[in-house]
């Protein structure tokens, strides 16, 4: 199995473990914050949590195919570098299914000893999920065929006196029940079972012990369950269990639905007898019955999750909350609440870092052109080897349309914008480069192809990246239309690029565009040096960069200009090849003297009058605003800030202080930047 496929089945794992982890934390908190509330509401916070986890598959697949994910985080863990070269590790989650594999064989227990460790330690947890999940799924199957042999040789009730009984139970609930009510020799203790037709078994003998009052709350109690639909959300909640068995949150939540659904059906019994009669109840139904288990697809008046002696101090307490239902307004907000929590989480991915500086995409471009170092017979020699070659776009498998901009539908803007798209060895388009411009159009056509998806490119039996040319078409008769060029890929491999370290030094530049001072930096009185890791191609152009080592408000400005530098070509072999290597670029403030004790404020030889603002004229506003400027070398102000405000002036005072001029400071023969502090008097007349 490919690091690529161990990657991507890691990320998968790492990201449903915490998916459900935070959704069953979070249910479980809820229900814990509000167990001295209602059963009812404690029964709906963890019926919805265990929804919600259905629910959420089906959203993050949505959202995949829609490439609507707001949320990227990214592990500050690097996984390494791949055994293959032309298999590339820089990935998203998003749209790759688990065990996708374009080439090869894929050999899912391949994962226990494939890849880096921290990728080895997630999947075998995930190959431990799996198995554990097996084993409660069979467990379940097993619970179902319990059930079914207790239905085998059950007699149905037909006297008199008891279905008199289970009608006037029946009356209670405002939903019309016909519930049928059979005597079991294998039962353990009343129960009601069955998924479609829900029916209530009783233990054949325990019957006729029982007083009237008594078989009615039994029957009530059995009622509620089947009302409720907790045989349906019971099969919820185990398969909920089962699927997260190692999640301590789910035996939580599972332990806090089964109490509450309990405590529902024991108020419907409360409201109808006597307490006591029906604690009593409890306790002989306790004393005479050895075997209390849970079974799949039953709920029964023995539930295990409430100890006897919890249950009947409850049940006797005088402070004991009878509600049995929700308000529909309340569920309302739960359900509503939760949908957007888990589309939220939905939305969320975790992915791991990737060392670019380790890891390249291979580029198939058959068009390079031949070095003048290789002779004339290599060079014959390549260019029939480029004859012999036909290779074509790959097939576009997700197409994104692109979206037209009103700005030009509005102005009658049209034509076609022409995008060269890298591709990595899994289909993904990387990057996008424009070749044909047109301004108002170019950022619909390059956020449409980002978003497509090919068929990976096999080439000599290996996946590799592709690089083409697409056409997109805006007409604003027909809308966008946008096509891949068949004639945009073509030529030899691409090697790839090779790290400058020991023999190999360092390509010499010879272009390099100077660093544009970020403003914001310059105002901040930002300096430092940024270390930037560099990729060049064949032909000395950098096609990758990598912050090594990061100054926020000056990274970009080091990678705009780091990416316009030009390399000599490197010849290795007698081919060219791409070089990995480290770039610093330094940001320096010119050096600066403020003008304290024995240094004194430069000599201002050019003065602006600043604009007496109308609006402080006529509310008589006059006084000095002080301002503390700072010049350049040339003695130019490059920076102000007020010292002493008088807010209606002071934009005034840095706006005339701006266009002065001062007399250089020199300093060790050297002229230096100053700072010094200057006072704008602002008088009437």
């Amino acid at each position: 199995m490919s690091l690529l496929e161990n990657i991507v089945s890691a990320e998968w794992v790492l990201n449903v473990a915490i998916q459900t982890l935070l959704i069953l934390g979070i249910g479980a908190l809820l229900v814990y914050l509000f167990r001295q509330k209602a059963a009812p509401l404690r029964s709906g916070i963890s019926l919805i949590t265990m929804l919600a986890l259905i629910l959420l598959p089906f959203l993050t697949v949505s959202l995949n195919e829609l490439n609507y994910l707001p949320l990227r985080t990214v592990l500050p863990i690097t996984i390494g570098q791949t055994s293959n070269p032309s298999v590339s590790v820089q990935h998203e989650l998003a749209g790759t299914p688990l065990g996708n594999t374009k080439n090869g064989n894929s050999n899912f227990f391949g994962l226990l000893w494939t890849g880096p460790g921290l990728v080895k330690i997630i999947n075998v947890f995930g190959i431990v999920w799996g198995i554990g999940l097996f084993f409660m799924l069979l467990r379940f199957g097993l619970g179902a065929i319990s059930i079914h042999n207790m239905k085998k040789g059950m007699v149905e009730v037909n006297e008199p006196q008891i279905n008199e009984i289970l009608k006037s139970a029946e009356k209670v609930f405002p939903k019309q029940m016909e519930a049928r009510v059979f005597l079991s020799q294998k039962a353990p203790y009343p129960m009601a079972v069955g998924f479609f037709k829900p029916i209530i078994l009783i233990p054949e003998g325990l019957l006729h012990k029982w007083r009237v009052n008594q078989i009615r709350g039994i029957l009530l109690h059995e009622l509620s369950h089947i009302h409720h639909r907790d045989l349906i959300t019971g099969i919820l909640q185990r398969l909920v269990t089962a699927i997260n068995w190692w999640n301590p949150f789910a035996y939580a939540l599972s332990k806090s639905h089964s109490r509450a659904r309990e405590e529902i059906s024991d108020n419907y019994v409360l409201l109808q007898n006597d307490s006591k009669e029906y604690a009593e109840c409890l306790i002989n139904l306790a004393e005479k019955t050895t075997l209390l288990k849970q079974l799949a697809i039953s709920v029964g008046l023995a539930s295990p999750h409430i100890p006897l002696k919890d249950r009947v101090k409850h049940i006797l307490s005088k402070e004991r909350i009878m509600d049995t239902n929700l308000k529909k307004s309340t569920i309302t907000v739960m359900v509503v609440s939760a949908f957007l929590f888990v589309l939220a989480i939905a939305g969320s991915r975790i992915m791991f870092a990737t060392d670019k500086s380790e890891t390249t995409i291979e580029k198939v471009d058959l068009t390079l052109p031949v070095l003048q170092e290789q002779s004339q017979e290599k060079q014959k020699e390549e260019k029939n080897k480029s004859e012999k070659k036909d290779v074509k776009p790959p097939k576009l498998i997700k197409k994104v349309e692109p979206v037209y901009p009103d700005e030009a539908r509005k102005a009658g803007i049209e034509g076609t914008v022409t995008v060269e798209a890298t591709t990595d060895d899994r289909g993904q388009v990387q990057k996008v480069k424009i070749l044909k411009s047109i301004p108002e159009l170019d950022h619909a056509a390059v956020d449409a192809v980002k978003q497509w998806v090919y068929e990976p490119m096999i080439i000599d039996g290996e996946p590799k990246g592709i690089v083409f040319t697409i056409t997109c078409r805006f007409s604003l008769d027909k809308g966008t239309k946008a096509k891949a060029v068949e004639g945009g890929v073509t030529g030899t491999d691409e090697k790839p690029a090779v790290r400058a370290v020991g023999d190999i030094k360092p390509p010499k530049l010879i272009k390099k565009v100077a660093p544009i001072y970020p403003d914001e930096a310059r105002e901040a009185d930002i300096e430092g040096v940024v270390i930037v890791e560099a990729t060049t191609d064949i032909y000395g152009r950098v096609v990758n960069t990598k912050i090594l080592r990061s100054i926020p408000q000056l990274d970009q400005a080091a990678i705009d200009a780091i990416e316009h530098w030009v390399y000599e070509p490197m010849i290795i072999e007698g081919e060219p090849r791409g070089v990995i290597f480290t770039v610093t670029c330094t940001f320096k403030l010119a050096e600066r003297v403020r003008a304290v004790g024995d240094i004194k404020p430069p000599k201002l030889i050019k003065k602006i009058q600043p604009v007496y603002p109308e609006s402080a004229r006529k509310a008589g506003i006059e006084g000095a605003v002080i301002v503390e400027a700072t010049t350049d070398i040339y003695g130019k102000v490059v920076k102000t800030k007020i010292l002493r405000s008088i807010p209606e002036l002071d934009q005034a005072a840095m706006d005339a202080v701006k266009q002065w001029v001062y007399e250089p400071y020199i300093k060790e023969g050297k002229p230096v930047g100053m700072i010094f502090t200057v006072t704008v008097v602002f008088k009437l007349d």
